[in-house]
Order: C-alpha cells, then sequence, then structure tokens
C-alpha cells in the first residue's frame, strides 16, 4: 500500500533532514534509514554537472546535484525530472559544505549553502511524479484510501458513477457487476465505456499518468 506522503516523519522537508558533511560517500542511496524527500521541480540550473533547483514541503529551495555526470552525462527530462514535477528523492542527506576561512565574502556564503548530492552510480534513488507537490501528496492520498476501501469492502467503485463492483464477476459474486480498469494507471475503474468518458473528462485526465508514477515507485 503505498504509505501517507503527508507524514513529516516518514517524508521530511529539506532542513529537517539528517546532515552529511562534505563530499562524502554518505550521501543520497547510502544505506541505512530510508528518508524519503519530496520536492518540486523549479528549474534545470545545470551548468557543469546535472542540477535542479527543488522547493520541498516547507517553501525551502535548494540545489541536487548529480556527482560523476557532466552537463550532457544525464538526460533529466528523460527520468521526469522536468519543471512542475515532483522529486521523489530516496535516502536524502543534506550535503553541508565544510567552511574554508571566517572572512568569506558573501558570494562564498551562498555557495556553501545545503544541497542534496546523488553519488556517482546514485541515479535511480531520484525518481519522478508528473505532478506538481501539492497535488502529488494528495493524489497519493486519495489513492491510498481507495486501496483501504478496496481491502475493507473487497469491491472496486467506477470514478464515474461510483456503482460498486469487482474485476471479475467469479470473485466474489457471480451477480456483481464487473468493472474495467484504467489500462493507463491501473487503479482508476469504471461500468463502462460512457463512465470512462466522463471520468476522464473529470479529472482522471490530469491524475492517470501521475498515479502511475506513485504505484510504481512504491510497488519496488
Amino acid at each position: 500500500m503505498i504509505p501517507d506522503l503527508g507524514d513529516r516523519s516518514l517524508f521530511p522537508p529539506f532542513l529537517e533532514l539528517p546532515e552529511d558533511h562534505g563530499a562524502s560517500s554518505s550521501s543520497i542511496g547510502s544505506v541505512g534509514v530510508d528518508r524519503i524527500l519530496l520536492a518540486q521541480v523549479k528549474d534545470n540550473m545545470t551548468i557543469t554537472k546535472p542540477t535542479l533547483v527543488l522547493t520541498d514541503r516547507d517553501g525551502h529551495g535548494f540545489a541536487l546535484v548529480f556527482d560523476g555526470l557532466d552537463r550532457d552525462g544525464l538526460d533529466l527530462n528523460k527520468l521526469g525530472l522536468k519543471k512542475g514535477a515532483t522529486a521523489v528523492v530516496h535516502g536524502a542527506r543534506q550535503t553541508v559544505p565544510e567552511q574554508k576561512n571566517t572572512d568569506e565574502t558573501l558570494t562564498a556564503k551562498a555557495a556553501r549553502r545545503q544541497f542534496l548530492r546523488v553519488a556517482p552510480g546514485q541515479v535511480h534513488t531520484v525518481q519522478a511524479v508528473p505532478t506538481g507537490l501539492e497535488q502529488t501528496v494528495a493524489l497519493a492520498a486519495k489513492l491510498r484510501e481507495q486501496q483501504q476501501r478496496t481491502l475493507a469492502e473487497g469491491t472496486y467503485h467506477c470514478e464515474a458513477c461510483g456503482v460498486s463492483g469487482t474485476s471479475n464477476t467469479s470473485e466474489l459474486d457471480p451477480a456483481a457487476k464487473k468493472l474495467l480498469k484504467c489500462t493507463g494507471c491501473g487503479h482508476a475503474w469504471y461500468c463502462d465505456r460512457t463512465c470512462q468518458t466522463k471520468g476522464w473528462s473529470n479529472g482522471h485526465k490530469s491524475e492517470c499518468k501521475a498515479l502511475k508514477a506513485l504505484s510504481t515507485i512504491w510497488s519496488q
């Protein structure tokens, strides 16, 4: 079942992540408690290596840097890490660069701001959901509620009209209505083509790919 993305103890904001001082091997993807950071992609700031600017659930901005790769070594768009999408970062730790002297300039201080470092070979620890952070959390809550209801009742419900049914008429009750599953996300159910068309127009169009991404991430 998908976890509660609203739980800050499981999905802490950037400033509540444990620190990793310096560019050590103890970075994202390290063995230990799998802290997961959710943050919205604000911009692509790649210059010498793949770099994104993210904003966490508290509105705090920071950089996500992929080490060990040059500027053309990673297709961020292909990974779904586009502007406006939600980045899901497993094993996240904030890297705090060491202070080299006490008389540094404001520019030097800015360069020392905490950031997230993805170690070489750990690109897979960063995944994406193609919706903004707020909508991603809301969709996860909707999916979680749906999963809990299905476990409790043993039935699915049409997204358009609310009628209950099963995926196979022989599962529970031979007389039960058989619902059709969305082949895109696998989580929306409909009575027929008419309900599917209605459901698509009523919001599933903007949710389908995100629901698929969420279920893929938390089924691994």
